[in-house]
């Protein structure tokens, strides 16, 4: 008898022992059960907290847009020219860190040293301009000469004249309609040998960033001529508004550039205020520039020769706008890039039209 209540205690034991076990790993698997829906809720919250700061940050973006494309709208339907001190171009009191909702907006751009200030002028420094931009102050790379696309190629990215003029030959071949190679230039023979392959468009650019797609354009390259080119526009560089760059591609000297950097940011030597001057029509550009400077028999004519030829402007109706948008006291961004045609109609009750819209976020 004694035997047998041993082995029932130990049974009793071992029982004890299992349920013990058992209620263990039932808690062990609760456990991870438990951790694994707190992840899947952790993991919806956070999406959900990233889709509600995305939509706020885009709101603020876009205010920004709309309040650049109403200062365009304000501008003199009349006025036969525009010029870097209206009011959509350089505005930091409407334009800069504007607080909207627990966010701003900052509607601008970069310049580069030489850009908008003369060389040696003594305020040839970078900086930020607070306001849209015009659209011809650029080169358009769908109506560029194989000239102007090199020497822009050579001055801006800093790279010698056989390569500048090579990628500018790929470029021209690209967007030309036939299938002949200009010397040192690329159609759609070279593009299918390549490992990953693809035809040469024979169509015009639709956008800036299919110059990765033509022979001899790197990151580097791009990024250095980016800030000087456009696919919008009439083809024609505003004189009023260029960048140094733009205008040295249409064939003028630096001499004469800067001449017209000077003339343009008045007596101050400061651009975008009201002392600036501006060039009433294309017809009046040399006599005005003869009148504050100096010109020797050469510049007058090589200035001569590019109005002539149609390439320059004074006028624009097309504005790139650039609206960045912060959350107060966080690192996350939205930009926001399109590109605006102004209606000149004046029965319209239109601003404009959107000629192109690009959204970027920064989470």
């Amino acid at each position: 008898m004694k035997h047998v209540k041993i082995l029932g205690e130990k049974y009793k034991g071992n029982k004890r022992g299992s349920i013990l076990i058992l209620v263990l790993w039932s808690l062990g698997l609760l456990t991870v059960f438990a951790l694994y829906l707190g992840l899947g809720v952790r993991q919806r919250l956070d999406f959900l907290l990233r889709v509600e700061t995305r939509s706020k940050l885009y709101n603020i973006a876009e205010a920004g847009i709309k309040q650049a494309v109403a200062q365009i709208g304000n501008f003199d339907k009349e006025s036969p020219f525009v010029l870097l001190k209206d009011s959509w171009s350089n505005n930091e009191s409407v334009f800069y860190e504007i607080p909207v909702s627990d966010g701003s907006f900052t509607v601008g751009y970069p310049y580069k040293a030489g850009d908008l200030y003369a060389k040696d002028s003594g305020a040839d420094k970078p900086g930020m301009i607070y306001g849209a931009a015009d659209v011809m102050s650029r080169l358009n790379i769908n109506s560029a000469s194989l000239q102007e696309m090199s020497r822009l190629i050579e001055y801006a990215a800093e790279v010698d004249s056989y390569s500048a003029q090579r990628i500018a030959s790929c470029i021209v071949d690209w967007r030309d309609e036939d299938n002949l190679s200009l010397p040192n230039g690329a159609e759609g023979k070279y593009y299918r040998s390549l490992r990953f392959s693809y035809d040469c468009k024979d169509a015009l650019f639709e956008s800036l960033e299919e110059l990765y797609y033509v022979k001899g354009m790197d990151n580097n390259i791009f990024l250095k001529i980016k800030p000087y080119i456009t696919v919008h526009g009439s083809g024609r560089v505003n004189v009023n508004t260029a960048f140094g760059p733009a205008l040295y591609a249409l064939g003028l000297s630096e001499g004469v550039v800067k001449k017209i950097l000077l003339y343009r940011s008045g007596e101050d030597k400061v651009i975008a205020n009201s002392d600036d001057r501006a060039f009433s029509s294309e017809g009046s550009i040399v006599a005005q520039l003869s009148q504050v400077y100096s010109m020797s028999p050469s510049e007058i004519a090589e200035l001569s020769n590019v109005i002539a030829e149609g390439k320059t402007t004074v006028f624009s109706r097309t504005f790139f706008i650039r609206s960045t948008a912060v959350l107060d006291k966080r690192a996350q961004k939205c930009k926001i890039e399109c590109v605006v045609n102004k209606d000149l109609n004046e029965d319209s009750d239109k601003a404009g039209w959107i000629l192109n819209w690009r959204t970027e976020f920064f989470i």
